[in-house]
């Protein structure tokens, strides 16, 4: 069968964004939104007996910073809701089977955004559902954001492997019409930013694919970076709490409120607690991980420092999110005794014109000692030694 060159549709999606396949585009008519299409024309693909056709356009949808929104907004996104800066795309997937043949297909999104002012494609909402607006599986309870979606290995229509993240898959086993309708919006949680944003994906259908196995395990921390080993009670400590996860894709929502201090295993409360909100933000993804600096200053005892992070707060892009984690710090903490020195009248030096000294009270002792400095006391004095302020005299 002769094989006509497939020409993929494109989409910008607060910024841009390409959808291939099939017939219909429905846009809305106002004016954040821009609709242009040119020397429109049908091309098809037949892939043993499952057949795409996609729809050739030069220009595509284009959605400028469009507005945040809830998963109850997004799903009802209509082509003429005109309060809505958003549309969606019909297309279909038409199988023709003969006697007992089953051909699998992929249906898969790929994230083909430039990297300048991207918008992150965890804010990026994908509500698959069948054109009277039944829900898919997997797209029926909290919708998915692209990155929440399963790795795909698959091929294009020129035979290349890419890999992309699955919108849906089934086994064709007789002829008929699949029938799709795509949404996507901009996460509710996600701040405007002033300059405009912009992603970009193709939808690809395969008939050859691969689902990467879903990680299943739970993202964790480690106390990286640490300033001082030995402090005193009262010296800054600074140090990083960093979350990854073998995925990749880690969010973090934790708070100085989700980070206990421990000393010796006891939690205490120091004067000063401050951890800062991560990479750059309260939820940010990043590629290897997310990174927290901890700051601590004025403790009440000595002892071995650890730090216990709440359950929750960490989140993989499958939704696993950490236990609770209690890490070491390899932080020994200790009390700094300070004494000074202050000639008598009797007193001609001080050995090294000493001022002062002192000594670290270390893990579970109530003592610690200095050499005293020896004196030289003036013509006259027989008595050298050391003083209190009430003339109370020191030995040793």
């Amino acid at each position: 069968m002769k094989e006509n060159k497939a020409v993929k549709n494109h989409l910008i999606f607060v910024g841009v964004i390409l959808i291939v396949l099939f017939v219909t585009i429905i846009g809305i008519a106002f004016a954040a939104f821009e609709y242009a299409k040119k020397g429109s024309k049908e091309n098809a693909i037949t892939t043993g007996k499952i057949s795409f056709v996609y729809n050739e356009t030069s220009n595509g949808l284009t959605i400028t910073n469009a507005s945040p929104m809830s998963d109850t907004e997004g799903k009802n996104i209509t082509a003429s809701g005109v309060d809505i800066p958003q549309g969606y795309f019909d297309f279909n997937v038409v199988s023709t089977i003969g006697g007992d043949t089953t051909i699998p297909y992929y249906v898969y999104a790929v994230d083909t955004t430039d990297a300048e002012n991207k918008l992150d494609a965890k804010y990026v909402k994908m509500y698959l559902t069948d054109q009277s607006d039944t829900p898919y599986d997997n797209y029926s309870g909290v919708v998915p954001t692209y990155n929440e979606l399963d790795d795909v290995k698959g091929k294009d229509e020129e035979g290349n492997q890419v890999e992309g993240k699955l919108l849906y898959q089934d086994v064709a086993n007789k002829t008929e019409t699949k029938y799709f309708r795509l949404r996507m919006w901009v996460k509710d949680t996600y701040n405007l930013a002033e300059e405009e944003r912009t992603f970009k994906l193709r939808v690809d259908v395969s008939t050859e694919g691969e689902i990467l196995p879903r990680d299943q395990k739970a993202p964790t921390c480690t106390i990286e970076n640490v300033n001082k080993e030995n402090p005193t009670r009262d010296e800054d400590i600074t140090m990083n709490i960093k979350c990854t996860d073998e995925s990749g894709a880690v969010t973090s929502t934790m708070t100085k409120d989700n980070v206990h201090v421990l000393v010796n295993g006891s939690e205490v409360q120091p004067t000063k607690k401050e951890l800062t909100e991560g990479v750059s933000a309260a939820e940010v993804t990043s590629e290897n991980g997310i990174q927290h600096t901890l700051t601590l200053n004025g403790f009440d005892n000595n002892g071995k420092v650890s730090i216990k992070i709440d359950e929750g707060v960490v989140k993989d892009k499958y939704g696993n999110t950490n236990e609770e984690l209690t890490l070491d710090t390899n932080i020994n903490i200790k009390k700094r005794v300070t004494i000074t020195y202050e000639k008598g009248s009797g007193v001609a030096s001080i050995q090294g014109d000493k001022v002062s000294d002192y000594c670290d009270i270390e893990g579970s002792s109530d003592s610690c000692s200095v050499t005293l400095p020896e004196i030289t006391p003036l013509t006259g004095y027989d008595k050298p030694g050391y003083f209190t302020t009430d003339q109370a005299q020191k030995t040793g």
